[in-house]
């Protein structure tokens, strides 16, 4: 929960009043995204054998605290590269490109989950 307030703080706070507003749902629903996958590495990193397949944090695979602020900060980048290259001009598609990376970041949480599902299954453990 903390990383989701974290997230949504970080990404308002790097835009102006009036920017934040015309991509408020958006940025909403990609920080809801962002943290869903979050937790979901977050997770998965707690049972032995899964690792992070991501080479940028993946170093960071025994520390899934500083795992999550690492990530939290290339989200907030991403969110502010995509307002500056098309959301001055072109609003619309900064909106579709944010829903298709909060998508894919929907996607990612899923296949941890399965992941972890799987693992307990094949290894009988409870969840």
């Amino acid at each position: 929960m903390r990383a989701l307030f974290l997230l949504c703080v970080l990404l308002f706070g790097s835009l102006s009043a009036a920017e934040a507003q015309s991509l408020k749902i958006p940025l909403t629903v990609y920080a809801g995204a962002a943290a869903l996958d979050l937790h979901s590495t977050h997770r998965m990193l707690q049972y032995e054998g899964f690792r992070e397949p991501n080479p940028v944090t993946g170093w960071l695979d025994h520390r899934e605290e500083a795992l999550v602020v690492v990530s939290a900060a290339f989200d907030v980048a991403a969110c502010a590269a995509i307002y500056h290259a098309w959301g001055k001009h072109h609003r619309k598609a900064a909106r579709g490109l944010i829903y298709a990376v909060a998508a894919v970041r929907i996607g990612l949480a899923i296949h941890n989950y399965r992941a972890v599902q799987g693992w307990a299954k094949e290894k009988r453990i409870p969840l």
